[in-house]
């Protein structure tokens, strides 16, 4: 069965979009998973959202750099890097607490906000990336 699908499979993850996908998922699911055990611990919204976002950035530095954009880690791109996921933060968790005020405390929008602010996340890393850090 995986014989059928590795030929496939090599070819997207050799698309520069495909592979900031994986990453990106695989960086979300981080996200996800810290966010939801610290919430659970009684961490609050913010301080929460901070420590999970930051730790899925350092996860995805490493991963981006080297499979995504083969590109050497180095102290130019590191502080690029980090230029761009401070602004992505920022964003992320602003968009985070803006949603889930507006619409309350629930799950439902703690998932909704979640999501914005995923989102935007997304679009601005993979421009700032792409254009700036791993041009």
């Amino acid at each position: 069965m995986f014989e059928d699908i590795r030929p496939l499979l090599t070819r997207l993850t050799g698309f520069r979009p495909v592979r900031y996908i994986v990453v990106g998922v695989t960086g979300v699911a981080f996200d996800a998973l810290v966010y939801a055990v610290l919430l659970n611990l009684g961490l609050g919204l913010s301080a929460s959202k901070a420590v999970s976002i930051t730790g899925s950035v350092i996860l995805g530095y490493f991963l981006n750099s080297k499979w995504t954009f083969q590109a050497s880690p180095g102290w130019g791109n590191l502080g690029r890097y980090c230029v761009v996921y401070a602004v992505s933060i920022l964003v992320n968790v602003s968009i985070n607490n803006l949603v889930a005020n507006l619409l309350g405390g629930a799950l439902p929008a703690l998932a909704a906000a979640f999501f914005c602010a995923t989102l935007a996340s997304i679009v601005i890393t993979y421009n700032g990336l792409k254009l700036w850090v791993f041009k």
